[in-house]
């Protein structure tokens, strides 16, 4: 039976700080330096020449490596953080029949774009907006996993051409996005944008869920305090459950809206999530449209 919230997707219930926790982060501001360090200046470039090196050389034989170091990248990232990968439930599925899935998740953190290449087996790439590639860490880290970048301005409603020629040609690795379009609190589901539906093609589903507490999901929290609490953290433990892949009826495939909904409701049903009734474009006009730095980010997302 399906839960409906009228809670906001960034409500903290169990993200508050505690006096211990405060004392913690503050003694192990020098774990936190270590880590950006080793992030930074050993394993960025090392994986960045690493992929160049595989790019130039370009051959069949070279691209076989580039999804294990992308792999290795992912892990490595997720190590460096002090995160703990739960992987539960079926085996993800590369192909029903001659169409690819495609990978789809709840956004509830920046840390899940390490998570699906960390889990997959299979090569998948990572959908984002353009903008991305103007945010220090993430932005690079998008190109080194494959990312595919679409307009910001084409990204919503109907979705892109761009994810939608991808998702058809077979050559390509199969593609992995949260069709939310945004971060929650990782407790909810808000709407789905449907450009992940409109091909027809199979859904392979996953959940994310913080279980250590004061973890990385996204909550009204100032998102640089998030961060700092994550790389300060001993250790998070973060679960990865692959649902079973959700194939569509003749009536889903013609109709993206249908397909998408059902597809929400599967997903809420088994990974225990409410269903909150409130689009990604709606929830960053509520909180950013009247801030005066933030109203160019939310003008983009338009």
């Amino acid at each position: 039976m399906k839960r409906i919230t009228n809670d906001h997707p960034w409500n903290q219930h169990k993200q508050d700080v505690s006096l211990f926790e405060v004392i913690c982060l503050i003694f192990l501001f020098p774990l936190a330096i270590l880590r950006l360090f080793l992030i930074l200046f050993v394993l960025f470039p090392f994986i960045s020449i690493g992929i160049i090196i595989l790019s130039k050389l370009d051959s069949e034989k070279t691209k076989k490596f580039r999804y294990p170091l992308i792999q290795f990248a992912s892990k490595s990232m997720l190590f460096l953080l002090g995160i703990r990968i739960d992987i539960q439930g079926c085996k993800p599925i590369q192909r029903v029949g001659q169409k690819k899935t495609v990978v789809i998740w709840n956004h509830s953190s920046v840390v899940d774009l390490f998570l699906i290449p960390a889990t997959c087996p299979f090569p998948v790439a990572p959908v984002g907006k353009r903008s991305i590639l103007s945010i220090p860490v993430i932005g690079k880290s998008f190109q080194i996993l494959g990312g595919v970048f679409v307009d910001n301005k084409n990204i919503g409603g109907g979705g892109s051409s761009v994810v939608i020629d991808f998702v058809k040609d077979n050559s390509k690795p199969n593609l992995s996005l949260s069709p939310e379009g945004t971060t929650t609190n990782g407790e909810c589901l808000i709407q789905f944008r449907k450009s992940a539906f409109i091909s027809g093609n199979p859904i392979q589903p996953l959940i994310v869920k913080v279980t250590s507490k004061g973890g990385p999901a996204m909550t009204e929290f100032p998102h640089l305090f998030l961060c700092y609490r994550l790389i300060a953290s001993l250790m998070t433990t973060i679960t990865v459950c692959y649902l079973p892949v959700y194939i569509p009826s003749q009536e889903e495939i013609e109709n993206p809206e249908l397909y998408s909904q059902n597809v929400r409701e599967y997903m809420a049903l088994h990974g225990d999530l409410a269903l909150c009734e409130i689009s990604g474009q709606d929830l960053l006009k509520r909180n950013f449209q009247n801030l005066g730095k933030w109203r160019k980010c939310y003008e983009n997302y338009q």
